[in-house]
């Protein structure tokens, strides 16, 4: 490969906390720099998150907290970030994958509609998941998230759906 057409550069893979204990781990990735070289990069690294955890102790149940966390975001967050996120955990399955277009059409409101939805009801998730999270616990998020290049994909873990629902339906 000529060093001209390359790209040669050290990610910081994963950091977690095990123990006490700082495990880090460095990842070299060379590629030609071209469409299929980009390509093979990011085959690489999809395959290198798909094996990044390392093992752990065992998760504490995150079913209570995540009931915490739902009765507080409820107390205050105001009616349309309740309505927000209780509709999200009433329409989609745990798990189940959603983003902007899909929010959209599930509120029948245009995309900038929901993303605005979006941004005013993280600041109680904030609030609450500054409040109620240890770094001792796996605490469980309102909604998860990952990018796919394009755009962000959503879904909502078992434990906070079910809460969210309980609380909901309370």
């Amino acid at each position: 490969m000529n060093s001209a057409h390359c790209y040669s550069g050290s990610v910081l893979l994963e950091q977690e906390i095990l123990k006490g204990v700082i495990v880090c781990a460095t990842v070299t990735i060379t590629a030609e720099l071209s469409r299929q070289g980009l390509l093979e990069v990011k085959e690489a690294i999809d395959g290198l998150l798909e094996r990044r955890r390392l093992p752990s102790a065992p998760e504490p149940e995150s079913g209570d907290l995540a009931r915490r966390k739902a009765q507080l975001f409820h107390e205050w967050a105001g009616g349309r970030s309740w309505y927000f996120i209780y509709t999200i955990a009433s329409e989609y399955e745990a798990h189940q994958e959603f983003t902007f277009d899909d929010l959209s059409k599930t509120f029948g409101e245009d995309v900038g509609t929901v993303k605005s939805w979006h941004r005013s009801a993280s600041k109680p998730m904030n609030r609450v998941d500054r409040k109620l999270d240890d770094s001792s616990v796996v605490a469980p998020k309102f909604l998860s998230s990952r990018w796919d290049g394009e755009r962000q994909h959503y879904w909502m873990s078992e434990d906070m759906r079910d809460a969210i629902l309980a609380v909901g339906n309370s």
